[in-house]
């Protein structure tokens, strides 16, 4: 019985004592208006010369867009939102492209431009995906949990023997 007391108040002040952490979500949510939230494609395609990018990342971090080796940059609001256009029409054809928040990062090539699409492959549904989920950096979590998991051991067998 004098176990169960001291794990449920250990638990009880674990609750309201542990700093505040939440997991940091980035995702790429459209491009252009073209829903890509969740999805990880190694290849997007797009009739644009100017595609608008639109996200989420964690409220205020910067989130750095490099298109073909150059960077650019644009900020989160207060409520996680970004969007980003590139100040210049980008040539047609195909383009690296790879964003970055903090430890996270999404790329992808973007072929824009109506001349170099394969539509024949684009209309036979062949192309594949990983979904992904909304949010991606597993570190915290799994430190967390390594975390939670030490510490519970330890006070059990500590305090089971009394």
């Amino acid at each position: 019985m004098k176990v169960l007391k001291t794990l449920t108040l250990f638990a009880l002040l674990s609750l309201f004592l542990a700093p505040n952490v939440s997991a940091s979500g980035f995702n790429l949510k459209s491009i252009d208006g073209v829903n890509t939230d969740g999805k990880l494609y190694s290849q997007w395609y797009h009739t644009s010369l100017q595609p608008s990018f639109a996200g989420e990342a964690p409220a205020d971090s910067t989130v750095t867009i490099n298109i073909n080796a150059t960077d650019y940059t644009t900020t989160a609001d207060s409520s996680g939102s970004w969007t980003w256009t590139p100040p210049e029409s980008l040539s047609a054809g195909d383009h690296s492209v790879i964003l970055t928040n903090n430890e996270s990062t999404i790329s992808f090539t973007l072929t824009l431009g109506s001349e170099n699409i394969d539509w024949d492959v684009v209309g036979s549904g062949t192309a594949t995906d990983s979904s992904l989920p909304t949010v991606g950096v597993t570190f915290p979590t799994i430190m967390l949990l390594t975390s939670g998991v030490a510490i519970s051991l330890f006070f059990f067998t500590k305090f089971a023997r009394s």
